[in-house]
């Protein structure tokens, strides 16, 4: 089983090879900077889903919080990418791969174990 800090360490990597990729593109500063906070996004948004999973097996919060904190995560991603579209395009790339680079992270992690 991961555990958040190995993920999160997985992140981290998945964005430091998308950064190291970003450099060979012209406007590489305005990719690099979105991948940087779509990590640290994605970071962010990993501890809230620790936190909440952990609530549940606690019994300290009931279905309906957790979902309701299921779509703050969702607005707070949608808020995210609309302010870097507001940006530039490229911003909104490099955020939407650090976003990604939470799925990579899970993804590679489950296929490391197996």
């Amino acid at each position: 089983m991961l555990n958040v800090n190995d993920i999160m360490k997985r992140i981290i990597i998945v964005s430091i090879v998308f950064s190291i990729f970003a450099l060979f593109i012209n406007e590489k500063m305005a990719y690099i900077k979105g991948i940087v906070a779509g990590a640290i996004l994605a970071i962010v948004l990993i501890k809230l889903i620790e936190y909440d999973i952990n609530k549940l097996i606690e019994k300290k919060t009931n279905r309906i919080r957790a979902f309701i904190r299921y779509i703050l995560r969702f607005i707070i991603i949608t808020v995210f990418l609309c302010i870097s579209a507001y940006d530039s395009m490229e911003m909104l790339v490099g955020v939407t791969l650090g976003i990604l680079s939470l799925k990579i992270a899970l993804y590679s992690g489950v296929l490391s174990k197996s």
